[in-house]
């Protein structure tokens, strides 16, 4: 970041914090705590990913895709 010093963390559930410079937030008793459980917040957003995975794998979605892909003559993800 062109020099400028920051830390960057997760905190459970959504929240992503990041410090710019020296303001240590993560030294205050309340972020703290929840930095000591920051692997909720992962385990959260794997859960979550996992959810829009199923949803986007549904049959119309992967038809669609397909019909692109052909159409297109190439993968779609290109």
């Amino acid at each position: 970041m062109n020099g400028v010093s920051f830390n960057a963390y997760n905190l459970p559930h959504v929240v992503f914090a990041v410090e710019i410079g020296d303001a240590p937030i993560h030294k205050n008793p309340l972020i703290m705590e929840r930095l000591v459980n920051n692997h909720v917040g992962y385990l959260y957003s794997l859960r979550d990913n996992d959810r829009y995975r199923r949803f986007a794998n549904r049959r119309p979605f992967r038809l669609a895709r397909t019909i692109v892909s052909k159409l297109r003559g190439s993968n779609t993800s290109r």
